[in-house]
């Protein structure tokens, strides 16, 4: 799948971004009863880098049919909700689940109208692709330099996903 990145994303300033943020801390439990340590009591990290990122997305719906000039479909702003909406639900489930911001992704039009999250950070990459047809179920693909792998098909209950936001905020 070739993913189009328009110039209207800046990419450098995404990770720079998500690098300044503070490192993931490990789940932390104080006695044998199993009580939260006050790294788990912690305050819940915002979502503005995710809301950022949503804003920036809009100007894809800009990118109407033919947008190349050689017949490409353009973007509707159904395709780009849906992407969006995984995209909140994802990131309410690392900041409920761990604790965690979700790192910010790129989000960014894919051939045929689908529009792409896609995140890199050195050793892990991870794509999930939104089609322009709301029947065909969303697919996803990551891969750390060790050759793990995780990937799969999103079902339309799907919208929030544990093991993805452990997966992303996890090194």
């Amino acid at each position: 799948m070739t993913t189009v990145c328009a110039p209207f994303f800046d990419e450098d300033a995404i990770f720079d971004d998500w690098l300044a943020e503070p490192a993931v801390e490990s789940w932390i439990i104080d006695d044998a009863q199993g009580a939260p340590s006050k790294a788990d009591q912690r305050p819940l990290p915002d979502s503005s880098a995710i809301e950022a990122a949503i804003e920036n997305a809009q100007s894809i719906l800009e990118l109407g049919d033919n947008w190349d000039g050689d017949g490409a479909v353009g973007y509707s702003k159904a395709t780009l909700d849906r992407a969006t909406s995984f995209l909140r639900d994802l990131a309410e489930t690392a900041r409920s689940v761990s604790r965690s911001a979700l790192p910010r992704p790129l989000i960014s039009p894919a051939e045929r109208g689908s529009i792409d999250l896609f995140w890199n950070f050195g050793r892990k990459t991870l794509l999930i692709n939104f089609p322009l047809d709301a029947n065909v179920p969303p697919t996803y693909f990551g891969e750390i330099e060790t050759g793990d792998t995780i990937g799969g098909v999103l079902g339309s209950d799907d919208s929030r996903r544990p093991e993805l936001a452990s997966w992303l905020i996890l090194t």
